[in-house]
Formats: structure tokens, sequence, C-alpha cells
């Protein structure tokens, strides 16, 4: 299978107000890297809809998967920042997963066995009930093995809706040792509806 591979430097304009790329960005360069394919394979788009007769040449499925946000210029590299050991890791461990794809039949065999299993699971009409987190925010004091313990049990509640392609609600509701705590909702697939109407059922109920 041919594959052409280019690095795009993201730009001031290519982000929203919280410094990271503004999604419909990506499709956009997903365009231009589709005529730059055809182009590293000996034919240029131009050519093939002028050679054709063509309008221009459709997409029929566009996807993306966003595993890591992303900022302006290419900063990390070129500044190279002190990181705490663990979320130097972090980042060193996701750029080897997008430039060598290993383990991603595995990570997509595990998302699809998750899926299945949810779809099983919330019929019509049924949600799942989830703590938005394990627990009040640890200290800013706490050991990297806390604060790495914390982050685990964290992405294990926050992480299942993403990965099933569900929607999910969190609404703030109760307070845990004085701190406020969330209350996490998922639906089924295209229940979004149903998630939008809860909020004001649970005011209502926790009042």
């Amino acid at each position: 299978m041919f594959v052409n591979k280019r690095d795009v430097q993201i730009q001031w304009g290519d982000c929203d107000p919280a410094n990271i790329v503004y999604y419909p960005r990506y499709f956009a360069m997903f365009d231009d890297s589709t005529s730059i394919m055809f182009e590293a394979a000996g034919f240029s788009k131009q050519d093939i809809i002028h050679k054709y007769g063509l309008v221009g040449i459709p997409m029929v499925d566009t996807r993306a998967k966003f595993h890591i946000a992303s900022t302006h210029g290419d900063w990390i590299t070129r500044v190279k920042p002190r990181f705490s050991p663990a979320v130097a890791e972090r980042f060193a461990a996701a750029r080897k997963f997008y430039e060598t794809d290993e383990g991603a039949t595995h990570d997509a065999a595990v998302r699809d066995e998750l899926r299945g299993r949810l779809d099983a699971l919330l019929l019509p009409g049924t949600l799942l009930f989830l703590p938005a987190a394990p627990g009040v925010a640890p200290r800013a004091d706490e050991s990297d093995a806390g604060l790495e313990a914390f982050r685990a049990r964290t992405l294990e509640l926050t992480s299942i809706a993403s990965l099933a392609g569900l929607p999910q609600l969190v609404v703030p509701a109760l307070e845990l040792q004085g701190a406020p705590i969330g209350l996490s909702f998922v639906a089924a697939r295209g229940a979004d509806e149903l998630l939008c109407a809860l909020p004001a059922q649970l005011a209502r109920a926790l009042r």
C-alpha cells in the first residue's frame, strides 16, 4: 500500500482560544495532504481533474481520532522544556506510538470489544452512572507516585465513553470533603437528547 507522510507546522490561525488546534482545521490539513499524496505518487490532482473532466474528487468517509492536543508550533521539540519525569514519559510514549503505530492492532481490538459490551449494556432509555473522578484532587505536594496513581484511576473512569464513542455528560452536583464533585452519565449511541434533558431533571431531584 502506498503511504506518504508529511509534517505540518501548526500556525496561530489554526488554534482556538485554548491554544489547541480548532478541530475543523485538521480536515483542511487532510485535504491538502490528499493533493500532496497524489503528487508524491506521480499524479497531479489538477491534471487528473482536467484529464477526466472531473469537478473534484469526492470524499466518502473522513474521520479523525484526537489522541493528544496539538498546540501552536513545534514548541516542545524546539524549546525542549523540562517536564516532570511522568509527563516527559507520556509525551515520549505518545510520539513513539504516533511514529511506529506500535500496539495499534491490539488497541483497536480493545476498543471494539468495549464498544460491543457497552452497546449491549446500554439499552434505549438506559444510563450508565459513573463518578466523574476517583476523589478530590490530589494535593500540590503529592508525590509523583501518588499523582500517577490518581491519574491512572481518573483515566479508568473518564476514557470509557470516548473510547466507545458514546455521549457523556458531567454535572457538578455534590460536594465531597468541602470540594465540588461531579456526577457522570453515559448514554447509548445516538441518545444525546436523553442526556440533554437530564440536567433539569437532576436539578429538581437534588433540591
